[in-house]
């Protein structure tokens, strides 16, 4: 990472909801909290927070598309997101990740239209600051870490076993001793786009690459 930089996690919640944030220096964490808007799809760095280089936000990009019901990246990442709606028009009368779902999508489609924030996969430009969608347990798998506990289930278990990890990494965070199930998947959102600014030209999309419809 570029000297001075940082990148930023999102495990989303909502427009309606808050998000939890991730932001990383080196293997220092940051956490924070804030309410996303179509406005305002990124959260503001707080004091201290410049040069942001990436995002990686857990929540959908976009859509699978007409006549599919699944996108191939959440097949090969095991999402929870089996089955979406096939068009912008449908997610007004969805239900299962509703607002999960329009918020991965709006958001996408603002940091593209703002041009101001490169996604991930749209260019081969390597350029940044850049955005893009990841799965924290996806990232978790990837690093090592199997058999993860059910954080809905056992929520406890799966916070001590993925921080404990963490720390094991030398990753640390002045502000708490213990994070939220939130926070720590926030926390594997950021080390997702820390990956990217580390190697990004090695760097690949699961599944199929993003498109502009």
């Amino acid at each position: 990472m570029a000297k001075g930089g940082w990148v930023c996690g999102i495990d989303t919640g909502s427009f309606k909801t808050p998000s939890y944030i991730a932001w990383l220096s080196g293997s220092s964490f940051l956490l924070d909290l804030c309410s996303l808007t179509v406005t305002q799809p990124l959260p503001k760095p707080p004091s201290g927070v410049h040069n942001v280089q990436s995002y990686a936000i857990d929540a959908p990009q976009g859509l699978p598309g007409i006549g599919r019901e699944r996108r191939r990246w959440d097949e090969l990442a095991g999402t929870p997101t089996r089955v979406l709606p096939q068009t912008l028009h449908e997610i007004e009368h969805w239900k299962l990740y509703k607002g999960l779902i329009e918020l991965g999508v709006k958001t996408f489609r603002r940091i593209y239209e703002s041009a101001d924030i490169h996604v991930f996969g749209l260019d081969d430009s390597y350029l940044f600051p850049v955005a893009a969608e990841t799965y924290p347990r996806k990232v978790a798998e990837t690093m090592g870490l199997k058999r993860l506990p059910s954080k809905r289930r056992e929520p406890v278990r799966y916070v001590d076993y993925v921080w404990h990890f963490l720390q094991s990494l030398g990753y640390g965070c002045e502000s708490v001793l213990r994070p939220s199930v939130d926070h720590v998947d926030a926390m594997l959102c950021a080390i997702a786009a820390h990956s990217w600014v580390a190697d990004r030209k090695t760097c690949e999309a699961l599944g199929e690459k993003p498109y502009v419809d």
